[in-house]
């Protein structure tokens, strides 16, 4: 019987460890002075490299053409990416790209208003259905 419930403990306190590590969450904490100065230099870092990808994949798309995943991918990240830079108003590709991101945005917004439209129409017409013939 003790066997048992020693056994039952150590199973209850590995469920507990496991919960608390799957559930536990870092609260944010305040930076230092320090920290700040390091954070901003390093998401300064990452807009240059954002900038810095745009404009390479933008040349190498203007002038060659490669079609399949590969060639869509790169497109998709350009279009991804036109979002995040800084606007390149004399840039008619940039201005393209930023149009099409927008459409895109756009398009699964209406999707999912018109899946969730769809979805409310059916159930209730199915709850209809169902008390209707009662």
């Amino acid at each position: 019987m003790a066997t048992a419930i020693r056994h039952a403990a150590r199973i209850l306190q590995r469920s507990q460890a496991a919960e608390r590590r799957l559930f536990q969450t870092k609260l944010p904490r305040r930076l230092t002075g320090d920290e700040k100065k390091v954070a901003a230099a390093q998401l300064a870092e990452i807009q240059v490299k954002k900038e810095e990808l745009y404009d390479k994949i933008a040349g190498w798309e203007a002038r060659y053409t490669l079609h399949g995943s590969s060639g869509l991918k790169n497109v998709q990240l350009l279009r991804h990416l036109s979002v995040q830079v800084e606007p390149r108003h004399s840039d008619p590709r940039w201005r393209s790209y930023r149009r099409w991101a927008y459409i895109h945005d756009c398009l699964k917004v209406a999707g999912c208003l018109f899946i969730g439209k769809t979805a409310g129409d059916s159930l209730i017409s199915l709850y209809q259905e169902k008390h209707q013939g009662k």
